[in-house]
């Protein structure tokens, strides 16, 4: 799931090419470091976070990702889609967190484990939530969702984050991240009707909203979220993105090994450029 950025590839391998060069310098007897890839990726550190626990309302302890730089910086909580967990932004939170931004990526009750290959990724708020015999609907993960803008907002000097999700999350973030003080704006990947739940129907609040958000889709799914739109005024803050290729469903969209995900980041940078705070 992970994957290296070439940054840190082209870091590791000066580091390695300078070794090789001193040890070069030395007797004869000293034997020089063999450089290959798998060397200069066993170097790298596995991970940029670290594993965060916080108690949602009702008692429910919430596992989360931290990648933190400093305080003062701009904040993102990142939410998954249906039957995924926080390895769905695996490389995505990492990207962002080069980028000088604090993230804390949610494994919410209301998912489930992830495959690669022969690896399996759990979900650790899932499991303890079946554990504990609490509800695991999509609504009820806005509990989870709720904690972690606390959470983060607490621990980081007070300042507003970006709500962030993936298919029913984001629905959810919409209609948490536009109504919250706590929020600075929110970032949606194929939002939809997705609750059943008319107190939570993004479209009534989003029309009449001053707070920025990006909102994007598959090709197939943008007529939907365009009707939503329609009374909305689009600027650099309040965007609609649609992919020119087929693009894909929530922000698997980004991932690095589906066709169009480049377009999808230019657009993205864009936005949080404008609504960073």
């Amino acid at each position: 799931m992970r994957h290296t950025t070439l940054s840190q590839i082209t870091t590791f391998l000066c580091g390695f090419l300078l070794l090789s060069l001193a040890l070069s310098s030395c007797e004869h007897k000293i034997k020089k470091p063999v450089i290959t890839m798998d060397s200069i990726l066993a170097a790298i550190p596995d991970s940029l976070h670290k594993s965060v626990d916080f108690y949602a309302s009702d008692s429910l302890l919430v596992r989360a990702n931290l990648y933190f730089h400093s305080k003062q910086l701009p904040n993102i909580v990142f939410c998954h889609q249906a039957g995924f967990n926080k390895f769905e932004y695996d490389s995505i939170a990492e990207a962002i967190h080069l980028q000088g931004y604090n993230c804390l990526v949610l494994d919410q009750r209301s998912g489930g484990t992830m495959h690669d290959g022969d690896r399996s990724y759990p979900n650790v708020t899932h499991e303890r939530a079946i554990a504990a015999n609490k509800p695991t609907d999509y609504v009820s993960a806005e509990r989870d969702i709720q904690a972690a803008i606390d959470y983060l907002y607490d621990m980081n000097g007070r300042t507003r984050i970006v709500l962030w999700g993936s298919s029913y999350s984001a629905t959810l973030a919409l209609h948490i991240g536009l109504r919250n003080s706590r929020t600075a704006g929110v970032v949606a990947f194929s939002p939809g009707d997705y609750l059943k739940d008319d107190s939570r129907d993004f479209s009534k609040v989003i029309k009449n909203t001053l707070k920025p958000y990006w909102l994007a889709s598959s090709r197939e799914e943008a007529p939907a979220i365009t009707a939503i739109l329609d009374t909305a005024t689009l600027d650099s803050t309040h965007v609609q993105f649609i992919p020119t290729l087929e693009g894909k469903h929530g922000s698997k969209a980004l991932w690095l090994d589906n066709p169009g995900q480049e377009e999808y980041w230019e657009s993205l940078w864009k936005f949080l450029d404008n609504v960073r705070t």
